[in-house]
């Protein structure tokens, strides 16, 4: 807040120097003007140009002056002088003599108040008198502390024509134009008016200061209870996202599990089946990302109340910003010396204002309607990976991704209309930017191929927020993700970023199903028939089970016999699965077998090797009596494991 305060009253402060020094001195406003265009404020008659003079202490519209047409300022020649010129140059001589009143009376101010040694106490009036000067009239203003009089414009042939009046009713009329001024310039510069104008500041800058000390108390608990929320809903997404122990695993298990008899950790290695690394870990990252989506549906309650304190803090900027404005304008109705500024601050600054307000309110409709499209597929269960929940993720990643790229376009375009003000070119702006932008995406070539891929992702839907994913040695959760890079969280907790550039190929394990991959080897002992129909038996069971029913889509395929080899005979059995429910499914589906096969007393295959032992006596190999001695090593069953399964 303090930072948009200051730098708003930096920018006031710069914009009302610049159009002091330009009412200070005679400008040249037309050294960019080319061609037969007349500036702005030039009104062209045929061969007549026409400006307005305008009031230096509120900048209101005085009297017309005209001039010869000039068609090329770019090139001037020294018989010619544009009527914006003389415009400015009678607007100058007029600041000179309402600056002599403004000195005047702060000279009497320091003097009664002893602040320093005034030169000039005694009140200063001045007259608007009408003269001959080379034989043209002239409109003059006689003054009480000066000897000659100040002539402020020549009334010229030109003008005689532009207005069809003679001379001495044109000069007439501008002085009684003038003299009003000059009576407003001493009504504001008396000593009366300086004092109440002095005591009016004074009451608006105590009152800005309260009113920014009461803005200033309540940006601070605005701030305080956005922290707290903004800690509650971290602390949901991290509980969401804490790797899951393998107790805490078992809780999301069925419940049948929790009657098995827990066997001892030797017979537990000898029936394990080859699986994935740590299972564990895979049982909890589906709980993780079942959590993760459920944090992401229900969060609209905390969410609406962030999204109302980032308004109020919004708003409370704003008013501030406008409290600063509206004691400004108010100092150059009490204060005489800044008076002056009054058009300028009408002008410029509101025009800033009013941009960088239009753009606030279009980044918090941008901000809504992103949060409304993300939140029209709350209702969806966050433990199903279905069409309709692939939807609610890809909405939340593509909506996070539009919302930044069209707030860009939105400051970018505040930014052009802001330079627009200060008289710059939009076309040279633009171009100017073309340029700056070609420059730097030569330096930045990794952070556009970054944004190019992240479009291309988010375009063929390869992942969003909420998925579980593998990008090459990298697997976790999909917790954020804009057009730059890729956000993980691992079942250890750690959060991995990867740049969208760096992402080549990427395995989606949430994407509409999965499969359990079980093969088994038995011995050729075994009836290949039976085996099968046991096997096909239990998958069928598994399947018709209640709590099994929902995780498993399809029937389960006993696809028969898939290799024959020394070790046995390898079987394969295919079972499809909603996603991420593969190693749950998987473990109780081997967990069944195992105890099957034990029942139905069906052997595993098992590695064979044979070798020939040599015969130490060489004699008695060539007389025939060499003997042969076949070995088989058998590799025990504890030792074996399900290598194949996925």
């Amino acid at each position: 807040m303090y930072r948009c305060l200051v730098l708003g009253c930096l920018t006031c402060i710069w914009v009302l120097m610049q159009s002091a020094i330009a009412s200070g001195q005679s400008l040249s406003v037309f050294d960019h003007q080319t061609g037969t265009i007349p500036p702005e404020g030039v009104i062209r008659y045929g061969s007549i140009e026409a400006a307005w003079v305008r009031s230096p202490l509120d900048g209101e519209r005085l009297f017309q002056v005209a001039a010869p047409t000039v068609t090329d300022r770019s090139n001037l020649s020294a018989q010619d002088f544009p009527v914006e010129i003389r415009a400015q140059s009678v607007e100058a001589l007029l600041k000179i003599e309402v600056d002599r009143f403004h000195r005047n009376v702060l000279n009497r101010l320091a003097r009664q108040f002893r602040l320093w040694d005034a030169g000039w106490t005694v009140p200063r009036s001045a007259e608007v008198i009408t003269a001959t000067l080379n034989n043209r009239p002239v409109v003059q203003i006689k003054s009480s502390d000066r000897s000659r009089p100040l002539t402020i414009i020549t009334i010229t042939q030109i003008d005689i024509d532009f207005y069809s009046e003679t001379p001495e009713v044109l000069s007439e009329e501008w002085r009684t134009i003038v003299q009003g001024e000059i009576d407003k310039v001493e009504e504001l510069a008396s000593l009366a008016t300086a004092r109440r104008g002095l005591q009016w500041s004074l009451a608006i800058v105590v009152g800005l200061i309260v009113v920014l000390s009461l803005f200033s108390l309540l940006s601070w608990l605005i701030r305080r209870q956005f922290r707290v929320l903004q800690t509650h809903r971290e602390g949901a997404i991290a509980a969401a996202v804490t790797p899951v122990t393998p107790l805490a695993a078992a809780a999301h298990a069925p419940s049948h599990h929790a009657a098995l008899p827990i066997e001892p950790a030797h017979k537990m290695d000898a029936v394990r089946p080859s699986q994935p690394r740590s299972p564990s870990r895979r049982l909890g990252l589906l709980a993780q990302r079942a959590r993760f989506l459920e944090v992401l549906k229900n969060k609209p309650p905390l969410a609406h109340q962030l999204n109302a304190l980032k308004f109020l803090q919004w708003l409370l900027v704003w008013l501030a910003i406008l409290s600063v404005y509206g004691s400004l304008i108010g100092l150059t109705y009490t204060l005489p010396i800044v008076t002056a500024w009054r058009t300028t601050l009408f002008r410029e600054p509101f025009k800033i204002l009013l941009i960088w307000f239009a753009v606030g309110v279009a980044l918090r409709i941008n901000r809504a309607l992103a949060y409304r499209r993300t939140q029209a597929h709350k209702q969806l269960p966050a433990t199903q990976c279905n069409e309709d929940q692939r939807k609610f993720l890809r909405m939340n990643t593509i909506g996070g991704a539009l919302e930044g790229l069209i707030s860009v376009l939105i400051v970018l375009t505040g930014i052009i209309f802001t330079f627009s003000t200060f008289g710059l070119s939009t076309q040279s702006v633009l171009a100017w930017g073309a340029v700056l932008g070609l420059a730097i995406s030569f330096g930045t070539q990794s952070l556009i191929k970054d944004v190019i891929n992240g479009c291309l992702i988010l375009l063929e839907d390869q992942f969003a927020v909420g998925d579980v994913i593998a990008i090459g040695s990298m697997s976790g959760l999909v917790e954020e993700m804009n057009l730059r890079s890729t956000r993980l969280r691992n079942p250890e907790g750690e959060l991995i970023t990867i740049p969208n550039g760096n992402i080549a190929e990427v395995r989606n394990l949430t994407r509409l199903w999965s499969r359990v991959d079980f093969t088994i080897e038995v011995a050729y002992d075994n009836d290949p028939d039976r085996v099968l129909t046991l096997l096909n038996n239990i998958a069928q069971e598994l399947y018709r089970s209640p709590e099994w029913r929902d995780k498993m889509p399809d029937p389960p395929e006993v696809l028969g016999i898939e290799q024959l080899s020394h070790a046995g005979i390898l079987v394969r059995v295919w079972i499809k699965t909603a996603p991420l429910q593969q190693w749950v499914v998987g473990r109780e589906y081997r967990l069944r077998v195992r105890r099957a096969f034990e029942a139905h007393g069906i052997a595993i295959g098992k590695p064979q090797w044979i070798s020939y032992n040599s015969p130490l006596d060489l004699s008695s190999a060539r007389a025939g009596d060499s003997l042969a001695q076949k070995a088989v090593t058998r590799k025990p069953f504890s030792q074996r494991g399900f290598d194949d399964e996925i």
